[in-house]
């Protein structure tokens, strides 16, 4: 068996990177909110009026969140989303 020694973790590490995703009204935003609750850490975003949540990605990433974004839209006929991570911005369309 091999023990390595870890280092303590940083009180500076940066935050985990977040995905805003913002929907077209506030009754899109807050479904996609409760759907993500127990999933991933989500929280509606404070002055966006419902209409952007903002996920904390973890060590998996962002694939697992998408894939259930993806699966939401599809689900419920929401034709698109934008995204943004790290300053960039993205979009998913529904056909």
């Amino acid at each position: 068996m091999i023990v390595r020694n870890l280092p303590f973790p940083s009180p500076l590490l940066e935050p985990p990177p977040t995905l805003r995703i913002t929907l077209s009204n506030s009754g899109q935003g807050r479904h996609l909110h409760n759907a993500l609750h127990g999933h991933c850490e989500a929280n509606l975003v404070a002055g966006s009026d419902g209409t952007a949540v903002a996920v904390l990605l973890d060590e998996s990433g962002s694939r697992n969140v998408l894939r259930r974004v993806d699966a939401w839209l599809s689900e419920f006929g929401v034709a698109s989303a934008g995204l943004e991570l790290n300053g960039r911005m993205y979009e998913i369309t529904k056909a």
